[in-house]
């Protein structure tokens, strides 16, 4: 494999999965949605989100 495009992630807990992906990998947090429950991430150099 050499890239990984989308991908969605059910976890119990969006925020906390998010700022584990922008703290320890790096994503940025591009938008929050349905009340928090929902967060979309971008790693570097990704043209989604």
């Amino acid at each position: 494999m050499r890239r990984l495009n989308h991908a969605v992630l059910y976890v119990s807990d969006a925020q906390t999965t998010a700022n584990f992906y922008q703290q320890v990998l790096g994503f940025t947090i591009v938008q929050v949605a349905f009340d928090g429950r929902a967060v979309f991430v971008r790693a570097g150099g990704s043209e989604n989100h």
